[in-house]
């Protein structure tokens, strides 16, 4: 008869975030046909999809345990990260996100998280004679993209891999 274990999972959906300063995206690998600009100062919003996982082997409905704190508590370290983590990309703050959790909670067994990229372009002024140079905090327009985006995903588990 084969193994299984019950587990139960909880999460964030629908989270949308926006961060104005902090944010970076430099050093990458790059090729000759990559197009991407290294950024030093951007613009990182996203909408947040994060689960996580409580393994029932350990602990019953009934025990009084606290999925709401929990959920509560990786919401708002999901929101102090994003705002007070300098951020040298996208992969660092979601890595970063999963494993914050996974200290903060002992009792999760992984964290899964998704955040997909909203691009923000400068919305052209010089048609109205104002010169605008891009950079986020430097006035100007900045306009949300629904396309093209990226979506930056991870699967952190608690568990090391066995061989």
């Amino acid at each position: 008869m084969g193994k299984f274990s019950l587990s139960a999972k909880s999460g964030i959906v629908g989270l949308t975030v926006l961060k104005t300063t902090g944010s970076n995206f430099v050093g990458f690998h790059t090729c000759p046909l990559t197009t991407l600009k290294e950024a030093t100062d951007r613009i990182f919003s996203t909408t947040i999809e994060a689960f996580w996982v409580y393994p029932l082997k350990e602990i019953t409905f009934f025990s009084g345990f606290p999925y709401s704190k929990s959920r509560s508590g990786v919401r708002q370290l999901i929101l102090d990260l994003f705002a007070n983590h300098n951020s040298p990309s996208v992969q660092n703050t979601l890595y970063l996100i999963c494993e914050e959790a996974l200290v903060m909670f002992p009792f999760l067994d992984k964290m899964e998280i998704a955040l997909p990229n909203i691009h923000y372009w400068t919305f052209d002024l010089e048609r109205f004679g104002i010169k605008h140079n891009g950079t986020p905090g430097k006035g100007g327009v900045f306009s949300p993209q629904a396309d093209p985006n990226g979506v930056i995903k991870a699967v952190i588990n608690r568990n090391k891999a066995k061989l």
